[in-house]
C-alpha cells in the first residue's frame, strides 16, 4: 500500500497519508491536505486533520489480523490510528484529551491508481 485516504462518514475525501516503500513497521509519512470544498474544510474532522502544508509523520504500521494498523501522532497532538482490513478498507480514529473523531479511510497502491 502506498496511500490512505481518509473520508468523512459521506465518503468524502479529507486528507492522504504517504507511505513509503519498503514496507517498515516504523518509517516516516507525508500526510497532505486533500480539502477541496469550504464546507469540508470547517468541519471537525477538517480541523483535526489537516496539516496547513503537507507534514512528516513518524509512522508505525503493522499487520492487525487480517489487514493492517497505521498510527502516528499529529502536529497538534492528536492520536491518528487507521485499521485497515485484507481489501483495504476501513476506518480511522483521532483521540485527544478524552475528544474521539472518525470517519472512513481507503488504502491505494499504485496499481489501484492506474486505470
Amino acid at each position: 500500500m502506498n496511500n490512505v485516504v481518509f473520508q468523512n462518514h459521506e465518503g468524502t475525501p479529507i486528507a492522504m497519508l504517504g507511505l513509503p516503500a519498503p514496507v517498515a513497521p516504523e518509517r516516516f509519512c507525508i500526510f497532505m491536505n486533500m480539502c477541496v470544498t469550504a464546507e469540508l474544510f470547517r468541519s471537525r474532522a477538517s480541523e483535526i486533520l489537516l496539516p496547513d502544508r503537507p507534514t512528516e509523520y513518524r509512522c508505525r504500521y503493522v499487520e492487525a489480523g487480517d489487514g493492517y494498523e497505521i498510527s502516528f501522532e499529529n502536529q497538534n497532538g492528536w492520536r491518528i490510528t487507521v485499521g485497515l482490513d485484507d481489501e483495504a478498507e476501513g476506518q480511522w480514529s483521532a483521540e485527544k484529551d478524552g475528544e474521539r473523531i472518525e470517519g472512513f479511510a481507503q488504502g491505494l497502491t499504485r496499481d489501484s491508481c492506474a486505470a
